[in-house]
C-alpha cells in the first residue's frame, strides 16, 4: 500500500497531462481523480497507516519511527494533532536509534547496550496502537536499566493563539497495573493514552529539564513514559520494574487517540485496556455526607477501602448497566477524618486501579487553622506578595472566629513589618521592595482592606486608600486601563483589580457623609473597572509574569476578575458580556485542570511547575508542586 501511494504521488501529474494530450478524459475518469484527491498520501519516506475506515491515521517517519502528524477525521476533514520534530520527536526511545526492521508490519528496531528496542505501530479501530519492546540480548541481568519512551506529542504553548491547538500533558497516572491519562487543548481537544502493562513513572519534558538552576521557563515540551525506572517510586506505581533477566523481552501496548468529552475518557480508556476506571461523585466529603462512586469495567470487580488508620474493608458492588457499576460509601462507614483510599480489582483482566477521598473538618476548622498557622509561622511582606498571604488568613479569621490574643500579635506584627517595604505616608512601596510588581502593592490592598473590616480602624483603609492611588496613577495604569510593571500587562498576575474592587466596596461604606471617601471611591471603582474592561477586550490574548504561554493564573485571574467585574454592572446586556467571556476563559482553562483525577488530594486542582527551585531548592519543575498559591 504504502508503494503504491508514493507511486502515485510521483505519476499522477503524468497521468493526468497524458489524458489531457490525448482527449481522453471522461466524467468516470475525473470522478476516479476527485475521489484520490480525497484520500491521505503519504510523502517521500513516509509510512501512512490508518484511514477513513478507522477514523484516525497516522503518517510515521520511514527513518526514524516516530509520528510526523497524527490526523482524525471529524467533521468530513482530518483535523491534525501536532507531533514535534526535534529531540522530543516520538514515539521514541531515549539514545537509541531506530530504523525501519518490516514495513508491511511497520516494525521498527535499534539496539544498544546488548539491549534491542522495538516500536511497532498497530491499527485499531478508532485509536492507535504502539506496541514498545526491550529484550535483553545477554546472558546476564542488566540492573537497573532504565527506558524512557518519548511520547512526542506537541505541548510547547509558547504564543497566542498558537497554544489554542497545543496539547497540554494534563493528567499521566500510573496504576499499578497499567497507565492511563490524556492530553488536551484549550480548545477542549483531547488525545487520550493509556498503556496495557505496568509503567515504573512518567515525566514531563519540561523546558529546564535536569537543571539545578533558577530559571522561569514555562515550557513543556512533551511527556515520557519511564517504562522501566528504579525506585523509589510512589507506594501505587509498580515496584521493581528496573531489571531485564538474561534473554528476558518486556513489552507495552501503549493506546492513543482521540476522545470526544471529558465524560467519555474514562469509558474509553476502560475498553481500550480492559481495567476498570474510577469517577466519585465528591471527593471530599462533610461529615455525614454520602458518597458514590461510578465503575467503568469489561468484567465483574471487587472493592476494598482502607481507613484513615489502615483498616481494611470490603465494599458491596452494584450492577447499574451494561459495563457501569456503582458503589455506594456511607456516612456511617466515613467515619473518621482523613483519607481513604478504595482499590478496584478486576479477577478477569488482573488490572487494579485506585481512588482516593477525604472526609473532611468543618470549613471553620481550616480558617482557624489558616490564622494559627500565621500566628506560629509568621508571615513578612516583602518583595515578593506570596510572603505575606498568611495576613489574609490572619485577619479573615478574626472577622469570623476572635482570638484576642492571636489577633493582637497578628495586628502588631503586620505593623511591624509592612514599614519594611511601603512608605505609607506617601503611598508607594519603597524602591529597593520591587516598586512595579504590581501584585505586591494590590495583595497589601487588600489585606489592609480585611484588616479594616476587622478592626473598624480607618488608618488602615486610609493607608490602602494611598496605595491604591498609586496603582491608579499614569506610573502602574495605562490609558488602556491596563495596570502595567514596565511594559508588561499584569492586571492577570494575581488579582490587582479585585483588590482595587474591595478597596472600592469599602471606600463606599464610608462615602456617605465624607466627601473624601466619596472621591476614594470613585477613584478606584473607576481604575478597577477600566482594568477589567480592558481584560474583556483582550480575552486570552494578554501577558503574563516571567515566560509567556498559555499559563493557569493569567487565564483563571483574568476571568474571575472579569466575572467579579459583571456583577458590579447594573445592566443586564452588559453583565452578560461580562460573565459570558468569564466562562469562554475558564472553558479554555479546563486543560490545566485536575478534571479526571480520582485523587481526593489533587480533585480541582490547577497545573503550575516553574517555581520549585527558588522556595524548596529542588529541580525548578515539579507538576503540582505543592505553593500556596496554586
Amino acid at each position: 500500500m504504502t508503494s503504491y501511494i508514493n507511486s502515485w504521488n510521483k505519476n499522477k501529474k503524468m497521468i493526468f497531462s497524458c489524458a489531457l494530450k490525448r482527449g481522453v478524459i471522461s466524467l468516470a475518469f475525473i470522478t476516479f481523480i476527485c475521489c484520490l484527491s480525497l484520500k491521505s498520501f503519504a510523502k517521500e519516506g513516509e509510512i501512512l497507516i490508518g484511514g477513513r475506515q478507522t477514523g484516525w491515521q497516522a503518517f510515521i517517519n520511514a527513518k526514524t519511527g516516530t509520528i510526523v502528524s497524527y490526523q482524525t477525521y471529524q467533521d468530513g476533514k482530518w483535523n491534525a494533532i501536532d507531533f514535534r520534530k526535534d529531540s522530543y520527536a516520538g514515539p521514541a526511545w531515549k539514545g537509541v536509534v531506530l530504523s525501519l526492521k518490516d514495513e508491511k508490519k511497520v516494525l521498527f528496531e535499534g539496539s544498544k547496550d546488548n539491549v534491542t528496542y522495538s516500536l511497532q505501530y498497530l491499527v485499531q479501530k478508532g485509536h492507535l496502537t504502539v506496541r514498545a519492546g526491550i529484550k535483553n540480548q545477554t546472558d546476564k541481568t542488566i540492573s537497573p536499566l532504565p527506558a524512557r519512551l518519548i511520547i512526542g506529542i506537541n505541548s510547547e504553548m509558547r504564543t497566542y493563539p498558537e497554544w489554542d491547538n497545543r496539547f497540554f500533558p494534563t493528567l499521566l497516572r500510573c496504576e499499578k497495573t497499567h497507565l492511563w491519562g490524556y492530553f488536551m487543548t484549550p480548545k477542549k481537544r483531547i488525545f487520550a493514552i493509556g498503556v496495557s502493562e505496568p509503567v515504573a513513572s512518567y515525566t514531563m519534558n519540561y523546558i529546564c529539564e535536569g537543571s539545578f538552576e533558577w530559571n522561569s521557563g514555562h515550557q513543556i515540551f512533551t511527556a515520557s513514559l519511564d517504562l522501566l525506572h528504579e525506585g523509589p517510586l510512589p507506594t501505587r506505581h509498580p515496584q521493581n520494574l528496573s531489571t531485564l533477566k538474561p534473554l528476558e523481552y518486556k513489552k507495552w501496548n501503549i493506546h492513543l487517540g482521540e476522545v470526544n468529552t471529558l465524560e467519555k475518557v474514562k469509558s474509553v480508556i476502560s475498553g481500550w485496556l480492559n481495567a476498570p476506571m474510577i469517577e466519585a461523585d465528591r471527593y471530599t466529603i462533610e461529615k455525614g455526607k454520602d458518597a458514590r462512586l461510578t465503575i467503568n469495567s469489561s468484567n465483574k470487580i471487587e472493592a476494598n477501602i482502607e481507613t484513615p488508620s489502615g483498616e481494611k474493608k470490603t465494599l458491596a458492588v452494584q450492577r447499574k448497566a451494561g459495563n457501569t457499576y456503582l458503589i455506594d460509601l456511607k456516612s456511617k462507614l466515613l467515619n473518621y477524618v482523613g483519607l481513604y483510599t478504595i482499590r478496584i480489582t478486576d479477577p478477569v483482566s488482573k488490572k487494579i486501579s485506585e481512588a482516593s477521598v477525604y472526609l473532611r473538618e468543618p470549613f471553620s476548622w481550616y480558617m482557624k487553622m489558616a490564622r494559627d498557622n500565621a500566628y506560629t509561622k509568621k508571615p513578612i511582606i516583602s518583595g515578593s506578595a506570596e510572603s505575606s498571604y498568611g495576613f489574609y488568613a490572619a485577619f479573615l479569621a478574626r472577622k469570623y472566629f476572635p482570638d484576642s490574643t492571636k489577633d493582637q500579635f497578628l495586628e502588631n506584627l503586620f505593623n511591624q513589618k509592612i514599614g519594611l517595604a511601603f512608605d505609607l505616608k506617601q503611598g508607594r512601596p519603597l524602591p529597593d521592595v520591587s516598586p512595579k510588581r504590581v501584585q505586591n502593592i494590590t495583595t497589601t490592598i487588600g489585606i489592609l482592606t480585611d484588616l479594616w473590616e476587622a478592626t473598624k480602624d480607618t488608618t488602615y483603609l486610609s493607608d490602602a486608600a494611598k496605595l491604591g492611588d498609586y496603582i491608579a496613577s499614569p506610573e502602574i495604569q495605562k490609558e488602556d486601563g491596563s495596570y502595567r510593571s514596565g511594559n508588561t500587562h499584569y492586571t492577570a498576575v494575581i488579582y490587582p483589580a479585585k483588590s482595587m474592587l474591595e478597596l472600592a466596596t469599602a471606600e463606599k461604606q464610608l462615602a456617605k457623609d465624607n466627601n473624601c471617601w466619596q472621591q476614594r471611591y470613585i477613584r478606584h471603582s473607576e481604575s478597577a473597572n477600566k482594568a477589567i474592561k480592558d481584560l474583556l477586550v483582550r480575552r486570552d490574548n494578554i501577558e503574563t509574569e516571567g515566560d509567556l504561554t498559555f499559563e493557569d493564573g493569567m487565564i483563571s485571574c483574568s476571568a474571575l476578575q472579569l466575572g467579579l467585574g459583571g456583577l458590579q454592572k447594573q445592566d443586564e446586556s452588559e453583565r452578560k458580556s461580562y460573565t459570558e467571556v468569564a466562562a469562554y476563559m475558564m472553558d479554555k482553562h479546563i486543560c490545566l485542570e485536575q478534571e479526571l483525577i480520582p485523587d481526593a488530594r489533587m480533585r480541582g486542582a490547577t497545573l503550575r511547575y516553574w517555581e520549585a527551585l527558588d522556595l524548596y531548592f529542588v529541580p525548578n519543575q515539579i507538576m503540582n508542586s505543592p505553593h500556596g498559591w496554586t
